[in-house]
């Protein structure tokens, strides 16, 4: 009479073994994807922020470039420090001048409009405020530098304030959503003259 073939089962050994297997690979496979979402949102904030800071320096060129005297008879610039420019120009196109800030405040650049009350008075409590860019990351590195009529000469002094000197201004931008991943900063960097006080430039 033939003997029953002994059926052969996992050991409780080989079943652990097989679980952890398999839950290394789970959690090598899921590492892999949290990874890869990590860099590809990543890659995507950086791009949108480097995206806005350059149409943010396109916008503001052109309206250095407009600018004028205020329709409370204000100078063209108002204020010119390192993170901060404050000027007047015609940025809607409507004959009548806006009070334009751009200022740096913490990673975020921002914009405010003020437009002028029936008094062409600016008042703070009317203006717009807007992010242009976020994760702009110049800390001490300044954002706007002012030159004379003589540039490529050595830059204005932000003090003593010379406002009436300005001729043109340089712009300079570094965005990073994350300094501590690669890629480093992203420089943005251009020029504006401002066409009415323009001279030999």
């Amino acid at each position: 009479m033939r003997r029953p073939t002994p059926q052969h089962g996992f050991t409780l050994l080989e079943t652990l073994m097989a679980l952890a297997i398999f839950a290394t690979v789970v959690i090598l496979a899921s590492t892999f994807v949290i990874k890869s979402y990590q860099a590809s949102n990543f890659g995507q904030e950086q791009n949108e922020a480097i995206e806005n800071a350059r149409r943010g320096i396109e916008t503001m060129i052109k309206e250095i470039r407009a600018s004028g005297q205020s329709d409370e008879g204000g100078y063209i610039i108002l204020t010119n420090e390192p993170q901060s420019l404050t000027f007047y120009s015609d940025i809607d196109k409507d004959t009548v001048l806006e009070q334009i800030h751009y200022w740096l405040d913490g990673t975020d650049f921002k914009k405010g409009v003020i437009e002028p009350n029936a008094e062409n008075q600016y008042l703070a409590e009317n203006a717009t405020v807007t992010i242009l860019s976020r994760y702009v990351r110049n800390a001490d590195t300044p954002i706007f530098t002012y030159y004379g009529g003589d540039y490529p000469a050595v830059a204005l002094p932000y003090e003593p304030v010379m406002i009436d000197n300005i001729r043109l201004i340089n712009i300079y931008l570094e965005v990073n959503v994350d300094p501590s991943k690669a890629p480093r900063s992203y420089i943005l960097e251009s020029k504006a003259n401002i066409r009415t006080l323009k001279d030999n430039l």
